[in-house]
C-alpha cells in the first residue's frame, strides 16, 4: 500500500506568480512524448528565479493548474503549510493487473 499526503497551502495574494499559458506549448502537449520540452519550460523557469511560484496547466483536467514551487527563492518562505492531510487514490482509477 502506498501512502501519500496531501498539502494543504496558503500562497499569499500579493505573492508574484509566473504563469504558462497553454498557447505557448507544443499542439499536443500533454502526450507523454512531449515531457522533455514542458520540462524544459519548467528548467528555464526555476533557473530564471523570477518567482517563487509557477502555474502550469493540468494535462490531465484541462479547466485545472498545478503549481510547482521553487524552494530555492526569497519568497518561498512567505508560502505556509496550513494542513496536512492523507490521501489515496480511488481504486476505481488504478489498473488491476490480472491474476
Amino acid at each position: 500500500m502506498i501512502f501519500l499526503k496531501l498539502w494543504v497551502i496558503n500562497i499569499p495574494d500579493d505573492l508574484a506568480i509566473a504563469e504558462i499559458k497553454i498557447e505557448e506549448l507544443p499542439e499536443d502537449w500533454p502526450e507523454y512524448t512531449n515531457y522533455a520540452n514542458c520540462q524544459a519550460l519548467g528548467d528555464a523557469w526555476l533557473n530564471s528565479s523570477n518567482t517563487s511560484v509557477l502555474q502550469v496547466p493540468s494535462s490531465i483536467i484541462p479547466e485545472e493548474f498545478n503549481y510547482l514551487i521553487n524552494p530555492l527563492h526569497l519568497d518561498f518562505r512567505r508560502i505556509s503549510i496550513q494542513a496536512t492531510e492523507n490521501f489515496s487514490f480511488d481504486e476505481r482509477l488504478v489498473k488491476k493487473e490480472s491474476s
